[in-house]
């Protein structure tokens, strides 16, 4: 019950789709790096390509992992919208 409380939770959809775009770039470049014919400079390449698509990502990914999750909100019939945040006045 607690788990699917949390699957149909658009906050937590969003997380899961940025953690799974940062996750695959990151895995593919480790997996490269641990060929055994792996030479230095290619080596060199692939880490740059991996900055790269965190500076792309910073930009504008987002944006597009927003539009990714309300489409899968969409199909598991999840209302995309986020709970507004309560603002704590305190007394003077």
């Amino acid at each position: 019950m607690f788990s699917k409380l949390w699957l149909k939770n658009i906050e937590f959809l969003l997380g899961m789709t940025i953690w799974y775009d940062i996750l695959f770039a990151v895995n593919l470049v480790s997996k490269n790096l641990q060929s055994k014919d792996m030479c230095i400079d290619e080596a060199i390449e692939q880490i740059k390509g991996l900055l790269s698509f965190f500076e792309k990502y910073w930009e504008n990914g987002f944006e597009n992992a927003l539009i990714s999750t309300k489409e899968i909100a969409f199909e598991m019939d999840i209302e995309p919208k986020f709970r507004e945040k309560c603002i704590s006045r305190r007394k003077k």
